[in-house]
């Protein structure tokens, strides 16, 4: 079993209604062209605090505003990079 998150597996989740899919490893761009058509939020490298957003983001960032609401404490969020 592989870390990364292919097709197939963006494929499931769309079909089984799981909003966001996070992998260890790099999406396929097949993933990523899935993930965007059917708003499903894709994520790679996801490595304790820090991971990599590949579609729909905002879904990740408005979660972490809420769990995070003191602006000063925001900056100690997790390391969220968009790709």
């Amino acid at each position: 079993m592989s870390g990364r998150a292919s097709f197939e597996w963006a494929q499931k989740a769309v079909m089984a209604g799981i909003p966001i899919l996070a992998a260890l490893f790099a999406p396929s761009s097949l993933a990523i062209d899935l993930a965007h058509d059917t708003g499903l939020t894709l994520i790679g490298f996801l490595r304790g605090t820090t991971m990599n957003i590949y579609t729909h983001a905002a879904r990740v960032t408005e979660a972490l505003t809420v769990a995070v609401p003191d602006r000063r404490r925001a900056v100690t969020a997790p390391s969220v990079r968009c790709a």
